[in-house]
């Protein structure tokens, strides 16, 4: 699937890997407000609907899709990706006193066809530090996840200082109160699909009793592997600059996720028409036919100049 197909019908499955597959989200609490302020800002200026969003030590999970089919909601699908980023990185560096690149490579992303496909990957996300034996159970998580928010009733919001309208009064130099630009912001979830004529409580007590059976088969597993779950001291040892000993392969991306051979099917069609159109737009579009239709849901390619170029135009006026 390209990269550049944004459809405002499915949801898209993200996973953003941390560069070198860092501990950067180390569970802590400076972490689970960080990247929770950070989803909330970017949603407020760049609507977009959050399905999930899952903290794992050195990756992030989170279902997403554009608000709506116009030009417009694509922008703001871009731009919310774009500002997440940027916040979590810029927050990631100052709290472990370093610089450099945060994330390691785009995200990767698949299509979910249909409501079971959704629901596998959500639960996947939601459950992945269980999997992963950071700890026992998902409650336990000290780390950012939308299971209090989805499954225990709590409000998502987030405080943050906003520095740059405190700088912007005079800050430090005129002995303006920081505490005065305190914002909270509230990161909004939207219900998966398939459960929205359900009460919040209904949809409450299927996530934790879902959640519960994925626990008990995760326990099972590593009672037989003969390993234990981190317990919460053990996480609290955890090197955020440090990585995995082993680095393992990713997991080949599919083309799209669905329970049916014949959506599949339709889907590898259109996506492959999809590229098609999107690469003949690309190529008039970078010949400077700047009026090309693009096909719906995709982005224009960045328009780069380089330097040898416009010396050899400047040359030759």
């Amino acid at each position: 699937m390209s990269i550049r197909w944004i459809r405002h019908d499915v949801i898209t499955s993200c996973t953003q890997r941390a560069s070198e597959r860092r501990f950067f989200f180390k569970p802590t609490a400076a972490i689970r407000e960080l990247i929770g302020v950070s989803a909330a800002r970017a949603q407020k200026r760049f609507p977009v609907k959050l399905y999930w969003l899952e903290v794992n030590v050195n990756h992030l999970h989170y279902g997403i899709a554009p608000i709506d089919d116009t030009p417009d909601a694509v922008t703001y699908y871009v731009r919310f990706r774009q500002l997440f980023n940027r916040l979590v990185a810029e927050g990631v560096n100052h709290l472990w006193g370093r610089r450099g690149a945060v994330f390691g490579a785009p995200a990767s992303e698949v299509h979910c066809l249909d409501n079971e496909s959704v629901h596998e990957c959500f639960y996947y996300a939601i459950t992945n530090p269980v999997k992963d034996g950071l700890c026992d159970r998902v409650a336990e998580w000290e780390g950012f996840s939308s299971y209090p928010y989805l499954a225990q009733g709590k409000v998502a919001e987030f405080c943050y200082i906003d520095r740059a309208a405190w700088h912007r009064a005079g800050g430090e130099r005129n002995k303006v109160s920081i505490e005065e630009f305190e914002e909270t912001e509230t990161l909004v979830f939207t219900p998966l699909p398939g459960t929205e004529e359900l009460s919040e409580s209904e949809r409450r007590s299927r996530i934790i009793a879902e959640v519960c059976v994925r626990e008990s088969r995760f326990r099972s597993q590593r009672r037989k592997e003969g390993r234990l779950a981190m317990d919460k001291n053990a996480r609290a040892r955890i090197d955020p600059l440090s990585a995995p000993r082993k680095l393992t392969c990713d997991t080949p991306r599919p083309l799209c996720h669905t329970v049916s051979s014949a959506a599949y099917q339709k889907y590898e069609e259109e996506a492959k028409q999809f590229g098609q159109e999107y690469g003949a737009a690309s190529h008039q579009y970078l010949r400077g036919n700047f009026y090309t239709a693009f096909p719906l849901g995709s982005i224009r390619p960045p328009l780069i100049r380089s330097a040898v170029s416009d010396s050899n135009e400047r040359r030759a006026a």
